[in-house]
């Protein structure tokens, strides 16, 4: 654009400069009434598998513990406090469902821990009880997905096309593979590769049902460089290409002759900041892939000065600069 047609306002323009345009930013009870309860009720992202009845005391501590200041948001620890006395219950009602041997029970109940455990950590693990919530979130949710049908299969990817001079680390790449039941077919399952976001790792489900299952693709599910377990580096913009290289290469070996995988139909689906990544990878590894979907993916403005500096008091309702700045190193 010339300096005498500018580009015309983006969808929230008008709203970058007013930090009262988003009244979940006001306090903690605003949080929940205006943007978490009904997501909540509903079991919808980022309360998958989640209930409302172990949320609201959460919430309640969290009102007490911070004067209702939606401040605690930005203190990672003090915030996480809240929520593992209520996780912690939730999986003893597991494990006391499981000894009695109603599995259908313990699945429930783990995974509600599991939705405890990510909220805790939102919107990244970088504090202390943040990581440990983040661990606790990876052991409830394997807990309860060994009884999801089809399971959930942790697998380990070597990183192939690790540079350790960049910044990578010299270590597996863990993901999360559901395959379809049913017959194979001919070719093998054909794959989405399900890209994650700076929120969503690869044991959050996006939603309780997987449509990808049930119209027979395989699901492996990443968690991006600066997030989850990721080992790529998250200052190296190259550092994702070295990743999906590494994992397309393992779905044409490993993933073929062990999990039915076809290489041949593959398609990156990301979301949120996973979203520039599949924007990425369709054009540095375009040969690969069948096809590529970014949802709510970054491009044009989103990391531009103006965009930055509102980022704190838009749709977000966490820290998501100080989070972006964590993924990115």
């Amino acid at each position: 654009m010339s300096a005498n047609n500018p580009p015309p306002p983006y969808h929230v323009q008008s709203k970058v400069d007013d930090p009262q345009a988003f009244a979940h930013h006001s306090s903690v009870s605003a949080l929940w009434e205006e943007k978490w309860k009904q997501p909540c009720s509903m079991g919808i992202y980022p309360f998958v598998h989640g209930k409302i009845e172990d949320f609201e005391p959460i919430i309640e501590q969290l009102k007490v513990s911070s004067n209702d200041e939606v401040s605690i948001l930005y203190q990672p620890d003090e915030y996480a406090k809240a929520f593992i006395p209520v996780g912690e219950k939730l999986v003893q009602q597991g494990e006391e469902a499981e000894k009695a041997g109603n599995t259908a029970k313990a699945k429930e109940f783990y995974l509600r821990a599991a939705a405890v455990y990510r909220i805790a950590r939102f919107p990244i693990n970088r504090s202390p009880l943040t990581q440990k919530a983040w661990q606790l979130n990876k052991a409830t949710y394997f807990m309860g997905s060994r009884y999801l049908n089809p399971p959930v299969r942790p697998v380990l990817i070597p990183f192939k096309h690790a540079n350790t001079s960049a910044g990578d680390q010299a270590i597996d790449i863990a993901a999360c593979l559901r395959i379809p039941n049913g017959e194979v077919p001919a070719a093998g399952w054909p794959v989405i590769l399900w890209i994650c976001g700076l929120d969503a790792y690869r044991i959050d489900e996006v939603t309780p049902k997987d449509g990808h299952i049930e119209n027979g693709s395989a699901v492996l599910r990443l968690d991006i460089p600066g997030t989850g377990d990721c080992p790529a580096a998250p200052r190296d913009p190259k550092s994702a290409d070295r990743l999906w290289s590494s994992v397309l290469d393992w779905i044409g070996t490993v993933g073929k002759e062990q999990y039915d995988l076809d290489d041949k139909r593959v398609i990156a689906r990301g979301i949120s900041t996973g979203g520039y990544y599949a924007f990425r990878i369709a054009h540095t590894h375009a040969d690969r892939l069948l096809g590529a979907i970014g949802h709510g993916g970054w491009s044009h403005y989103t990391l531009n000065e103006d965009w930055i500096k509102a980022m704190n008091h838009m749709e977000y309702p966490f820290d998501l600069a100080g989070a972006l700045a964590h993924k990115f190193g």
